[in-house]
C-alpha cells in the first residue's frame, strides 16, 4: 500500500486513554456485568424454550419437512 495508509492500520499503536478506577466506574463495571449475566441467563432459557418447542414437534410429527409449515401461515 502506498504512503497514506488508513486509520485502521494505526489504530491500535497509541495505547487507550484509560481513566483511574473509581467507586462510580467500579459500581457501573459491576451494573453492566449483571446485567450482561442476566441477558445470558434469559438466552438460555430462550434457546431451552425453543429445544422444548422442537421436542413437541418432532414427538407430533415425527421426521417430517413440514415441521414450520403452521408457522408460515
Amino acid at each position: 500500500m502506498s504512503e497514506g495508509r488508513g486509520i485502521l492500520e494505526h489504530m491500535f499503536d497509541q495505547p487507550f486513554y484509560v481513566t483511574e478506577d473509581t467507586p462510580q466506574s467500579q459500581a457501573l463495571v459491576e451494573r453492566i456485568s449483571g446485567l450482561a449475566r442476566t441477558e445470558n441467563r434469559a438466552a438460555a432459557q430462550r434457546l431451552d424454550t425453543i429445544g422444548d418447542l422442537w421436542l413437541i414437534r418432532l414427538r407430533d410429527c415425527g421426521e417430517r419437512e413440514d415441521w414450520n409449515e403452521g408457522l408460515l401461515r
